[in-house]
């Protein structure tokens, strides 16, 4: 099909010590027909994007912005450069936000549920492939509380109640924080609105009755690195206990099965609870790790 590439011109940091390193460039891939190509760098053509743009239209194509708050102002900034004549132009990050591009987010990578449930150490898992279900955890307007899961898990308890558990990930200017709540909301995915949000912070992400902060770390006010979270939530029918921190090596899955990420992701209330309800003819919940395998701007 038609193929269309585009060229831009870059400049950088004059160097006399060889080959530059640690230079930051993006590869703008080829369009075509068939979509945009987006991946590993390997057989493609692509060109190199430097980081210092010579033109502000260049630089505006390429800082990365959180697109949930205000874009009145651009994010390409003109600086003077002791190497150059004219000014070049730097993306100027929102908060939280790093890199010459800004193109990491305050929050990335991946967190994962393991419901054990049918039988001692056998749990169906999701989020293993999901990379994509602390996106919008920003730290920044009214994106600061993330549940997970969306839907709370239910346990029974001991004397036959109904046991609540539903983790909130929250962060803002000064830290990153895990609370456990038992407040039982289910917040769909569809439908982060400013009220829900609000709910969502203000029932699970909060010091209250019914919920506990069970791990905190502080943030910068301008982060300029990551700091990694690897961790495990342990969670069961306890009706006076929150949960507890253990390693990830410690979560006893010897038999794994995949669920839809669909069942998990809050598209729709009890779908995960489909999974292991009694009503069902299904074997309730025994107990639920929740892994996070994070990189959080610091």
């Amino acid at each position: 099909g038609d193929h269309y590439s585009y060229h831009y011109s870059y400049i950088s940091e004059y160097s006399n010590g060889g080959t530059p390193e640690n230079i930051p460039f993006r590869a703008s891939l080829g369009y075509s027909e068939s979509g945009m190509s987006v991946g590993k760098l390997g057989d493609a053509e692509f060109s190199l994007v430097c980081a210092d743009c010579s033109g502000y239209y260049d630089c505006e194509d390429f800082c990365q912005s959180s697109g949930k708050g205000s874009e009145e102002e651009s994010l390409c900034k003109a600086e003077a450069s002791p190497r150059h004549k004219s000014p070049v132009y730097r993306c100027n990050c929102e908060n939280g936000f790093v890199g010459p591009l800004c193109q990491t987010r305050p929050a990335e990578g991946k967190v994962m549920l393991y419901l054990e449930h049918d039988k001692s150490n056998s749990c169906s898992v999701c989020g293993e492939n999901n990379m994509w279900n602390v996106r919008d955890l920003l730290g920044l307007y009214k994106y600061t509380c993330l549940p997970f899961p969306r839907e709370p898990l239910l346990f029974e308890g001991g004397d036959g109640t109904t046991v609540s558990r539903q983790l909130g990930l929250h962060m803002n200017d000064t830290h990153f924080s895990v609370f456990v709540s038992n407040n039982g909301r289910f917040f769909p995915h569809e439908n982060d609105d400013v009220s829900e949000l609000d709910d969502a912070r203000e029932l699970i992400c909060s010091v209250q009755e019914g919920t506990s902060e069970i791990c905190s770390i502080e943030r910068s006010n301008v982060p300029s690195d990551q700091t990694n979270i690897d961790l495990a939530v342990l969670l069961d029918n306890n009706t006076t206990s929150f949960g507890k921190i253990v390693d990830p090596g410690d979560i006893d899955c010897f038999a794994k099965s995949n669920l839809d990420e669909n069942q998990c992701d809050g598209s729709s209330n009890l779908s995960l609870r489909e999974v292991y309800d009694p009503s069902l003819n299904k074997t309730g919940l025994m107990r639920v790790w929740i892994q996070l395998d994070l990189q959080i701007t610091t």
